[in-house]
């Protein structure tokens, strides 16, 4: 049986009720949102892609310059755009948070693994019988 102590009243439950709410409503519901590790600038860009494509792009262009003195602008553009393109799809990250670099190695791991798995059949709720096992007639 419930002692009188242990009892509560509807005012005191509907209290304990309210202060709930309220505590409630000063914390912020912590969702947890599948997020990758890296601070994304753009969609699969990251300060390291970011960098890298800055630099890449730099590069291209002083070589660009000379190329376009020495031989064509033509070929020099072509060339910039094609370097700076290779770069881009090697180096930014897909909706798996994987680059060019990281899919190759996998797929070399996957090369890499057995393909073909030798399975032997038995039947544990089978009880041999007596000189089955031995491959020997029974009588």
């Amino acid at each position: 049986m419930l002692s009188p102590k242990s009892m509560v009243t509807q005012e005191q439950f509907t209290d304990k009720m309210q202060r709930g709410r309220e505590m409630n409503h000063k914390k912020p519901l912590y969702i947890p949102v599948n997020t990758p590790d890296y601070d994304a600038v753009i969609s699969g860009v990251g300060t390291v892609e970011l960098g890298i494509f800055t630099s890449v792009t730099a590069v291209v262009i002083v070589v660009g310059i000379i190329l376009s003195q020495l031989v064509s602008i033509l070929f020099a553009v072509v060339l910039g755009l094609t370097i700076i393109g290779i770069t881009i799809l090697t180096v930014k990250r897909d909706a798996h948070n994987e680059n060019f670099f990281m899919i190759m190695k996998i797929i070399r791991s996957y090369k890499k693994r057995q393909k073909k798995y030798m399975y032997v059949y038995s039947n544990i709720y089978e009880i041999p019988l007596k000189g089955e096992d031995k491959g020997e007639e029974i009588q």
